[in-house]
């Protein structure tokens, strides 16, 4: 599957107008999702004939998927100037789900460099649960199900270690929002080494149940492969497992459910060369 992240089916007017609004830094939650409802279904209206049977799904599009998963916050950390999490919630608190930007309470944008790459996951479901009859309005929570190409687990690595950088890394970072706090590396292949760009200061342990201790595993999951270039990727999900319990029982029966908490961008180069469809990730 190939496509282009801002011209798939209203992608790049979504997109702009999603940039514009979140930049507006509107304090409480409840003064977002009015304001977005009506932004959602003025652009459903007057886009294309393929919006008018699309289906809203938490702030992205049916349509858009996988490439409206691309999301990423621009001024969160861990170089952004302020550290926030109002909108944020725990996991198993539900809410808007972590692949949502709508979770996210900072500025947030997609790039468009994705012109006929490769996707390495496809959509299976995606469902939404409203906390209202406004099919546009709050979100109690949703899911994704998800199949993959490849899926790598990944442990954090911090500035006091000795390998935590090279001039390679500063080099390709150059390209990128640079991260000089953290990154990520595959305890498998320790040559696989990613910048992290997470959704929000996992680190601050105020926030409870969204900290995340060090030894904590993640899980990096490559969306879009580099044509002619396998099996490199350019942008990642990055993400935090969670037992399925009671809580998650909206989800399909599956030992364990996913949680976004960042993604990783540059050229990442992982060793699996294949290209079936090899994991299933239920994402909430």
């Amino acid at each position: 599957m190939r496509g282009d992240v801002l011209f798939k089916h209203g992608m790049h007017n979504w997109s702009w107008l999603i940039y514009t609004y979140s930049e507006l830094s509107l304090t409480f939650e409840k003064d977002r999702l009015p304001a977005l409802s009506g932004m959602a279904k003025a652009f459903q209206t007057t886009s294309s004939t393929e919006m008018k049977d699309d289906v809203y799904l938490a702030g992205l599009w049916k349509s858009m998927l996988p490439e409206a998963l691309m999301w990423q916050a621009v001024d969160g950390p861990p170089d952004g100037l302020t550290r926030r999490c109002r909108f944020r919630k725990p996991v198993k608190d539900r809410g808007p789900p972590s692949w949502s930007w709508m979770c996210c309470d900072y500025t947030v944008r997609w790039d468009n460099v994705f012109f006929d790459c490769a996707y390495l996951v496809e959509v299976e479901t995606a469902e939404v649960e409203l906390g209202s009859i406004d099919r546009a309005g709050e979100v109690s929570r949703g899911h994704l199900v998800l199949h993959a190409v490849y899926m790598e687990e990944v442990v954090m690595r911090y500035p006091d270690d000795p390998d935590f950088r090279s001039a390679e890394y500063d080099l390709r970072d150059d390209y990128i929002r640079k991260s000089k706090e953290e990154e990520l590396v595959s305890p498998a292949y320790p040559d696989l080494k990613f910048t992290f760009l997470p959704d929000y200061d996992f680190t601050d342990k105020s926030f409870g149940d969204l900290f995340i201790p060090p030894s904590e595993t993640r899980y990096c999951v490559p969306i879009v492969g580099l044509s002619g270039y396998w099996p490199f990727s350019e942008i990642s999900l990055v993400l935090r497992r969670h037992a399925r319990g009671p809580v998650f029982g909206d989800t399909p029966d599956v030992p364990y459910v996913y949680e976004r908490i960042g993604i990783c961008r540059g050229q990442l180069m992982f060793e699996h060369k294949g290209k079936e469809f090899r994991h299933t990730i239920v994402l909430v």
